[in-house]
């Protein structure tokens, strides 16, 4: 098993993206910032704000909604890190001790399932592949997603550059 830990204490939006996982779960994190675009009306809102604090976000990733022919989407996701206070966050968050004025730093935890690389995708009506494949781009496949004019492939998950703006804490 792999662990990667990224941090970063910038503020902003990060890109939007898929997951290249099956599955992702994503743990509720006490300093919200995992914003969700609806698929219907394309507007971000803040997912977390509307979690418990014991509820995980579970969503599907790029290899089923390639098999289910995007009948299933992937979810359209982006971390904006605001620079929340320990006094906007509820509680259990990691302190800083960097002088940085009672800063609560985001901490995402989120759980991805992944096929084995072998693993066939065989979606009735289109090319069967392996999941290396579709992580490949391989025969241009990623390209009939629904997103594809504004987005472009990069090694894990699609990237997708938006010029939204963050979604206000209070929605």
């Amino acid at each position: 098993a792999n662990i990667r830990l990224v941090r970063s204490n910038a503020p902003g939006i990060y890109p939007a993206h898929t997951d290249s996982s099956l599955v992702t779960v994503a743990p509720r994190s006490l300093a919200a910032g995992l914003e969700v675009k609806d698929l219907n009306t394309g507007e971000w809102f803040l997912i977390e704000q509307r979690l418990k604090a014991d509820e995980c976000l579970v969503f599907i990733g790029d290899p089923i909604d390639y098999v289910s022919m995007h009948r299933y989407r992937a979810l359209m996701h982006r971390a904006a890190i605001r620079g929340t206070t320990y006094d906007d966050a509820k509680s259990n968050v990691s302190r800083s001790t960097g002088g940085d004025g009672g800063v609560a730093h985001r901490i995402s935890t989120p759980f991805f399932l992944y096929p084995g690389n072998a693993a066939v995708l065989a979606p009735q009506g289109l090319p069967s592949m392996t999941f290396d494949d579709l992580n490949g781009n391989i025969n241009k496949c990623r390209d009939g997603f629904p997103w594809k004019l504004q987005s472009c492939y990069y090694t894990d998950l699609i990237y997708s550059d938006t010029d939204d703006p963050p979604v206000s804490a209070d929605q």
